[in-house]
């Protein structure tokens, strides 16, 4: 059972959105600050962007932003999105717990060799699916 942070309550899985512009490299900000640390998977819509893959960041204010990486340095990322054919809950590893030490979290489109930044084709909404 997970519990709030605030009132130590039960809480279900939280199911917050965000959106990419067209031609958007990063989402909304999404505020967790009241949920603490949560595992993390992205609901992907269909058509997504061919070449792009996801990474996660978090900022304490929403306006500086650090990109998540694993002990051994390597950025958390989803990849191999453009084969999706219909939307697909897709998790991040384990280690993507530690955005909940941040207050607001976000995703960026990157370049599937890279981290370099992939434009969306067009306008996306993703769901995170943050539970615990």
């Amino acid at each position: 059972m997970v519990f709030g942070r605030i009132f130590n309550r039960p809480e279900p899985v939280f199911r917050p959105t965000a959106a990419f512009a067209s031609a958007g490299t990063a989402t909304s900000a999404v505020d967790i600050s009241q949920i603490g640390p949560r595992m993390v998977a992205v609901v992907v819509p269909s058509g997504w962007t061919p070449g792009a893959d996801l990474i996660l960041q978090g900022s304490a204010s929403g306006m500086n932003w650090t990109t998540l990486c694993n002990t051994a340095n390597v950025t958390l990322r989803l990849s191999g999105l453009s084969a999706i054919s219909a939307p697909r809950a897709v998790p991040f590893a384990a280690e993507a717990m530690t955005l909940g030490m941040f207050n607001h979290i976000r995703l960026l489109s990157v370049s599937a060799g890279n981290d370099g930044l992939i434009q969306q084709t067009s306008g996306r909404t993703v769901t995170f699916l943050l539970g615990g």
